[in-house]
């Protein structure tokens, strides 16, 4: 039974993840939300979703002003 959703927002599409549930090293966040059983899947994915952000300079990352 799921226990555990996840909102992802704006970011959508095949994103990096380093994580035993996804073997081939690719999360896929296009949909809105996500339901996961196992709270420590959805926190690597939430881990995963920041660093594409901050990777893309987008979502709640802000970059230094100079």
């Amino acid at each position: 039974m799921a226990e555990h959703v996840l909102v992802t927002g704006p970011i959508h599409g095949p994103i990096p993840i380093n994580h035993k549930d996804y073997p081939d090293g690719l999360v896929d966040v296009t949909e809105n939300q996500m339901v996961f059983t196992s709270k420590a899947t959805m926190l690597a994915v939430a881990k995963a979703i920041e660093r594409a952000h901050k990777a893309r300079k987008t979502g709640p990352y802000t970059p230094p002003e100079d």
